[in-house]
């Protein structure tokens, strides 16, 4: 299956995240709640913005999800590393599940639970990049520096 035409879809998962977050963040300065700018958790901790910040980090997670699957499929395509691959993609989708789990539990409600799901989803979500920064660049003989040099995006 060609995975090139998918390359747009993390760019559009991102902004669109990062939209709705700011929607939260107008909303909680607009309704008159604290908040930090700083600390994205708090544009989550009342309603309404607490359901749209749920929703935007469930949004997220499967989106991430979604893009993880996708680059495993690409990287089998072309024959990378298996073992490797496959860590990376469990690696990711548990810090995809650490993203839901901080954005349904809110810091103020349910503190405990709310930092496990961050910590998984920074941590992991780190480690991930790392990975896959690995697998790049194991997997560079097997496809042009073309597509290797822009994200797999032709002509961009």
């Amino acid at each position: 299956m060609e995975y090139i035409r998918y390359c747009l879809f993390p760019l559009f998962l991102v902004f669109g995240v990062i939209a709705m977050w700011f929607v939260c963040l107008g909303l909680t300065k607009g309704l008159g709640h604290q908040t930090s700018t700083v600390f994205i958790s708090d544009t989550g901790a009342h309603p309404p913005e607490r359901g749209i910040f749920t929703l935007t980090m469930n949004i997220g997670a499967v989106g991430i999800a979604i893009t993880q699957v996708l680059h495993y499929r690409y990287v089998a395509q072309y024959g990378g590393p298996t073992r490797l691959n496959k860590a990376t993609l469990i690696i990711g989708l548990i810090a995809a599940l650490g993203l839901s789990i901080a954005g349904a539990f809110q810091l103020n409600e349910m503190n405990e639970v709310h930092l496990l799901g961050a910590a998984m989803a920074f941590l992991l979500g780190t480690a991930h990049a790392w990975l896959q920064t690995v697998l790049s660049y194991k997997l560079r003989h097997h496809v042009t520096g073309t597509t290797m040099g822009n994200g797999g995006c032709p002509n961009l």
